[in-house]
C-alpha cells in the first residue's frame, strides 16, 4: 500500500483549517433579528426586501425515503443511508425511491442519531425522517440550504435566485424546531452585499443545544441564542475576500481555522492560523501550527500536524504540546491524512494513548511516548479499510465504515459491497457513541483527497530533534546503488549501503521525487557532493535520523 499525500487545493474547499490574522472580540456590526413571519433587511446598503418566513420549512410526506432492515453479513447493493447496531447486528437503511434519479446521494445523520437527511445534488429538494416517531418530511433544497442539524432543531440558510438566474444565500438564516416548524429567523449580513459576503462558511450547536455559532466569510463568528431569537457578533476576525476559514466545536469551545496560500505560483508556501474561543468570544488559544491536518487528543494534551520537511517524499506526523506546540516526537512515513475520507473522522482512541496513521506498511497505532503498534485488526486491510476509533471505547473501531472490530481482531460484524469501491467518505462512522455505525453510500462513491507518494518505511524521532541535513542512507542493496546523473548531475555513480543522501531540487520549481517508467525515482545529494538521480524501486532507503 502507497501513502498517500492530500492535494491542498482540494483541502482548502472541504476542510476546516487554520485561521489568519485578528482576534476574538473586536468591534462589529451587529447582526439584527426579525419576527418569525415578515420580510427584513439588514446593514446599511441599499434596501432589499427579503420574503416573508413560511411558518414550516418543510412539508410532511410519506413517499421520500424508504426504510429496509438488514443485518451484520448482508450484501448492501443500494445507495442510501444506512445504520448498524453494534450490540446486535441489526440495521436499516433510507434508500431513494428511484436510485436513477439519485445519482449523486448524499446523507448526514445527526449525533444522536435520531435524524437522517437525505439530498442529491440536482435534485430541488432534500428529506428528514425522524427515527424516533416515523415522521419524514421534505424542504426545497432551492430554497433553503442546511446549515446544521441536531436532536433540537435545524438551521437553515435562505437561497434566492438572481437576475442571472443563480441561486445564492441572501443573507438571512432560519431555525426551526425538531417538526421543522420556524421558531426563529436571523439576518447576519445585508442582503445587497455581494454573495461572497453572505455566505455562511459553518455553522455548529452548542453542547447544550441553546446557542448556535454561525461564521462569515470575512471571520465575522455570530452567536445565535435558539431559545429568544437574539444574536450578536462575538468575534470579527478580519479575514481576507479570498480565504476559506472553517469553525468547528472543540469540547466546549469554538475553533476557527484557515490556511491561506502565499508566495509565487512556482513555489507555493501556506500560512496556517487557529483561534479558539469561548462562547462569549473570549480567547482561549491563538497560534499558527507549522502544518496540516490538526488533530487533538480528547485529553486536550496533545495535538499533531503533518509536515513535509524532506522535499516531498514522504509526510511527517509531528505529536506536540497543545499547549506550546512544543514538537515531542516526528513520525516519518506516517500521515493522519486517509485516502478515501481525506483528513476528515476521528484518528485519537477516546483515552488519547494513541491515533491511528497511515504508513506504507499499512495502518498503525502512533503512540506519545513514540511506539507505533502493529493492531492486528488492521492486518491485511487495504487503504479501503481506513480504521476510526471509538468515541467512547478505546478498543473498537470502524473498517472502513461498513464493520466494526476490536483491536485484536476477535470480535467484529459487517457487511459487505457490491457495486460499490467504499461508502461516501463525509459522514463520521461514529455519532455521540458506539452503539451504531453509520455510512451512506451514493452510486458514485466520493474520491480521496491523498495524493500518493513513494513507500518509505516509517521511522519515530523522539524526542523531537533537529533533522540531520542528510536524513536518508542507503541500506539493503545487493551490491550499491546506481546515481543516474542524467541533465543535471555530477557523473555515473554507484552508492553503497551506507551512504547518506539528501534530497536534491534540479530545479527550484521542480521536486526531487518524480514517478516514471511505473517506478519512483528520487534526485539525491550525497554528502561528498555527487549529484544524481536513484530508483526507488525496491524501498532502497530508509531514514537515518540519528
Amino acid at each position: 500500500m502507497r501513502v498517500r499525500r492530500w492535494h491542498i487545493a482540494a483541502l482548502l474547499l472541504v476542510a476546516l483549517l487554520s485561521a489568519c490574522s485578528g482576534g476574538p472580540g473586536s468591534p462589529a456590526g451587529e447582526p439584527g433579528a426579525e419576527p418569525v413571519g415578515q420580510g427584513g433587511s439588514a446593514g446599511t446598503g441599499p434596501a432589499v426586501e427579503l420574503p416573508p418566513v413560511p411558518d414550516a420549512l418543510a412539508e410532511r410526506v410519506t413517499d421520500g425515503l424508504v426504510r429496509i432492515e438488514f443485518t451484520a453479513g448482508d450484501v448492501i447493493d443500494r445507495p442510501g443511508i444506512y445504520l448498524l447496531d453494534t450490540a446486535t447486528g441489526r440495521g436499516e437503511g433510507w434508500l431513494p425511491l428511484q436510485e436513477d434519479d439519485w445519482t449523486y446521494f448524499s446523507g448526514q445523520v445527526t449525533d444522536d442519531n435520531r435524524f437522517l437527511i437525505g439530498t442529491a445534488y440536482q435534485e430541488d429538494h432534500g428529506y428528514i425522517v425522524d427515527r424516533e416517531t416515523g415522521a419524514m418530511w421534505r424542504w426545497d433544497a432551492s430554497r433553503y440550504r442546511l446549515l446544521l442539524a441536531g436532536e433540537q432543531g435545524f438551521l437553515f440558510a435562505e437561497l434566492a435566485e438572481d437576475p442571472d438566474g443563480v441561486r445564492d444565500e441572501t443573507g438571512r438564516v432560519i431555525w426551526t424546531g425538531p417538526d421543522l416548524r420556524a421558531r426563529h429567523a436571523f439576518v447576519l449580513a445585508d442582503p445587497a452585499a455581494a454573495e461572497k459576503d453572505r455566505y455562511v462558511r459553518s455553522a455548529v450547536l452548542s453542547p447544550d443545544g441553546r446557542r448556535a455559532a454561525v461564521l462569515l466569510p470575512r471571520g465575522k463568528v455570530i452567536r445565535l441564542d435558539l431559545e429568544t431569537g437574539a444574536a450578536d457578533t462575538i468575534a470579527d476576525l478580519g479575514f481576507r475576500s479570498d480565504d476559506w476559514p472553517g469553525m468547528t466545536r472543540v469540547g466546549d469551545h469554538l475553533q476557527v481555522t484557515l490556511t491561506r496560500a502565499v508566495g509565487s505560483s512556482l513555489r507555493v508556501e501556506w500560512e496556517r492560523r487557529l483561534i479558539r474561543m469561548d462562547w462569549d468570544g473570549n480567547l482561549i488559544r491563538d497560534m499558527e501550527p507549522p502544518g496540516d491536518p490538526l488533530t487533538f487528543s480528547p485529553d486536550g494534551r496533545w495535538m499533531t500536524w503533518v509536515e513535509w520537511p524532506v522535499d516531498e517524499l514522504a509526510p511527517v506526523t509531528v505529536v506536540a504540546d497543545a499547549g506550546t506546540m512544543e514538537p515531542r516526537l516526528r513520525a516519518f512515513g506516517v500521515t493522519t491524512c486517509f485516502p478515501a475520507v481525506g483528513t476528515a473522522g476521528t484518528r485519537w482512541l477516546s483515552d488519547s494513548s494513541g491515533l491511528v496513521v497511515d504508513s506504507s506498511d499499512g495502518y498503525r497505532l502512533l503512540t506519545p511516548d513514540g511506539e507505533l503498534r502493529v493492531v492486528p485488526a488492521f492486518s491485511g486491510q487495504d487503504w479501503r479499510g481506513e480504521p476510526q476509533p471509538a468515541p467512547d471505547d478505546p478498543d473498537r473501531f470502524a473498517l472502513g465504515r461498513i464493520a466494526v472490530s476490536d483491536g485484536a481482531g476477535t470480535r467484529q460484524m459487517g457487511v459487505t459491497l457490491e457495486g460499490f469501491v467504499t461508502p461516501y467518505g463525509h459522514l463520521d462512522p461514529w455519532g455521540r457513541d458506539s452503539t451504531v455505525m453509520r455510512f451512506v453510500l451514493p452510486p458514485k462513491p466520493g474520491h480521496g483527497m491523498c495524493e500518493e507518494v513513494p513507500p518509505m518505511e516509517a521511522a519515530v524521532q523522539m524526542p523531537a530533534g533537529p533533522i540531520p541535513e542528510f536524513p536518508l542512507v542507503v541500506d539493503g542493496v545487493e551490491a550499491c546503488l546506481p546515481l543516474i546523473p542524467r541533465e543535471f548531475g555530477t557523473g555515473e555513480a554507484c552508492l553503497p549501503n551506507g551512504t547518506r543522501l539528501a534530497p536534491y531540487r534540479p530545479r527550484p520549481e521542480r521536486s526531487a521525487v518524480s514517478w516514471y517508467a511505473d517506478a519512483w525515482h528520487l534526485w539525491v545529494r550525497t554528502a561528498d557532493g555527487q549529484i544524481g538521480e536513484v530508483s526507488l524501486e525496491g524501498s532502497p532507503l530508509r531514514w537515518a535520523l540519528d
